[in-house]
């Protein structure tokens, strides 16, 4: 059974209905945010990346990971 180790509360800025969590280093990813990103799909993944859709175009959307 998996157990919370660490909470951590965030402002993600949202542009074009979406943001990303990504390895900070983007030149080790195949595919860097926002390529391939799936419009209207709500979490999609990509090798050392999550994409998140919003259904608002942008605004800070509040986060906890």
């Amino acid at each position: 059974m998996a157990h919370l180790i660490k909470r951590q509360h965030l402002d993600a800025d949202v542009g074009f209905h979406s943001f990303s969590f990504q390895e900070s280093d983007d030149a080790a990813l195949p595919v860097p945010y926002p390529d391939d990103f799936a419009f209207g799909t709500f979490l999609s993944a990509h090798p050392g990346r999550v994409d998140i859709y919003s259904a608002g175009h942008t605004h800070t959307a509040a986060v906890t990971v």
